[in-house]
């Protein structure tokens, strides 16, 4: 193949420290695994327009910079400093996963950045985002976040993805009023009040929190699917006003009333595992108890349901793992 008709190269379990090549555009570099490589100055010289590296740790983006280079991904480089990285004026996406970051200092002026997942790194604070006024998609989950407030100005965020943080303040949230997908579980949010101004809320996962309360999501009409497990939700009327709504999960919750989840045609699916359901609500659904083969009765019992209550001819309501299936 000639040089010039290159798209896409894989180099790995090698030994360079330089590279010296002129490359045409369009052109996809993979560098993984055990490369000396220390210094990404060399894509100053190429047309590289997405760049991923892996697994070759003490990269660093001093002395770099690049014009064409509009998606990088450096993930597992054990990566600590971004000094640098501010000289890649093309950037719109930028993938910097389970590395070694505690400050995002040097992106705070990258404000070209469409993309941005920092997730699995070591990172407290957000301000060197607050001006990144483009960003569609932030994922920052497991790290060490405690509140979201600096990026309350990131407005045309769209995907939220903020899991397993120390999350205990959602002020600011309520300003990103574009939010469609929104992941804020395993973290330690007792009060959703703003997320009612979210009224484009499609996906929401709030599970694995100290959350009571779920009366301030009757203003997200969008609501597709919510996932609430390991809460101390008590009143779930809500959901009945919620007209998109067709699909949550309900785990370890204080025993709701039947006439709490009243189901409609909208409603597909509801997710029940090891809560306190007393009956199953007798409109058109779809449940799908995830039973292992060791606890399918425990599970069951727990539920409080009787196998009376599973009516067999309803032909849209499936139990996988009933003590039938399970016991052979």
């Amino acid at each position: 193949m000639k040089q010039t008709e290159l798209e896409l190269a894989e180099i790995q379990n090698n030994y360079f420290v330089k590279h010296q090549a002129r490359i045409s555009p369009d052109w996809v570099l993979k560098i993984k695994r055990d490369n000396a490589l220390k210094d990404l100055a060399f894509i100053s010289r190429l047309n590289v327009q997405i760049l991923f590296i892996s697994r070759c740790h003490n990269i660093s983006f001093n002395n770099v910079s690049s014009q064409s280079c509009e998606q990088i991904t450096v993930t597992y480089c054990q990566l600590k400093s971004l000094n640098g990285i501010h000289q890649l004026s093309a950037l719109n996406y930028l993938n910097l996963s389970f590395d070694k970051l505690n400050d995002l200092g040097p992106l705070q002026n990258m404000n070209f950045l469409e993309t941005l997942n920092v997730d699995f790194n070591e990172i407290s604070d957000l301000s060197p985002l607050s001006k990144l006024t483009k960003l569609k998609d932030l994922y920052i989950q497991n790290n060490m976040i405690t509140n979201l407030y600096s990026i309350r100005n990131l407005c045309g965020l769209t995907t939220l993805f903020a899991g397993d943080n120390k999350i205990s303040d959602l002020n600011g949230i309520q300003h990103l009023k574009n939010l469609k997908h929104l992941y804020l579980q395993n973290n330690k949010i007792t009060d959703i009040c703003p997320l009612q101004e979210c009224r484009l809320l499609e996906y929401l996962l709030i599970n694995d929190n100290k959350i009571t309360d779920i009366t301030p999501l009757q203003h997200n009409a969008q609501l597709k699917y919510m996932s609430i497990e390991l809460n101390f939700i008590a009143d779930f009327q809500v959901i009945n006003q919620l007209q998109n709504f067709s699909r949550f999960r309900l785990e370890n919750q204080q025993q709701p009333s039947p006439n709490q989840i009243q189901t409609s045609a909208r409603m597909k699916t509801i997710f029940t595992v090891r809560s306190q359901l007393e009956s199953i609500p007798q409109k058109r659904m779809l449940i799908q108890e995830r039973l292992s083969s060791s606890i399918h009765k425990g599970e069951l019992l727990i539920n409080n349901i009787t196998n009376a209550q599973l009516n067999l001819s309803n032909k849209l309501l499936q139990v996988f793992g009933t003590a039938e299936h399970t016991s052979q």
